[in-house]
């Protein structure tokens, strides 16, 4: 009964699964505790051999989550070749075989995150290009531009036709 809770919350320690196992009796009513309570409360004289138990405790946890922080990157947590191609989505197809569902999970993931890089790369090389510079006087005047034209101005052209504008508004009499 302890493992079938387990299973179900392994971040709460097999001291308070036990327990709350020993108080209520019945694995249903330990999970009901333990997902309105968000967990269950430790018991009041734990031993340090009740809570050494051989499953994952929760220090045991937090040390699993900091190694898959020491990844890189995703390719390397999720062992992704980098030539894989990206470009092709995967069947979204549901496998009456668990290993098959687990595979096609699998390159989903692996998909997302290919994708992932390549909008990264794309936006990275985006940056590292100069922008060209709208040079005001050979520009049509702010007046004249296309609602179309006005949205693919950038905010720099935008602050210069505005400053444009506004000298024109101040320098007439």
């Amino acid at each position: 009964m302890v493992e079938t809770v387990r299973a179900m919350f392994p971040d709460i320690p097999t001291a308070a699964i036990q327990a709350d196992l020993q108080r209520t009796g019945s694995v249903e009513t330990t999970v009901d505790n333990a997902l309105r309570d968000g967990g269950l409360p430790m018991p009041v004289s734990t031993t340090p051999s009740q809570t050494n138990s051989p499953s994952p405790s929760p220090s045991n946890a937090s040390t699993s989550s900091r190694k898959s922080a020491q990844h890189d990157n995703l390719l390397q947590r999720y062992k992704i070749s980098p030539d894989q191609d990206g470009t092709v989505e995967p069947p979204k197809v549901w496998e009456a075989d668990p290993q098959k569902r687990q595979d096609a999970l699998q390159k989903r993931k692996a998909f997302m995150v290919m994708q992932a890089r390549q909008k990264l790369l794309e936006k990275q090389q985006q940056k590292d290009q100069p922008q060209p510079v709208l040079e005001s006087p050979a520009v049509k005047p702010f007046e004249d531009l296309s609602v179309e034209e006005l949205n693919t101005l950038t905010p720099e052209q935008r602050r210069e036709h505005m400053l444009q504008a506004y000298e024109k508004k101040v320098s007439q009499p």
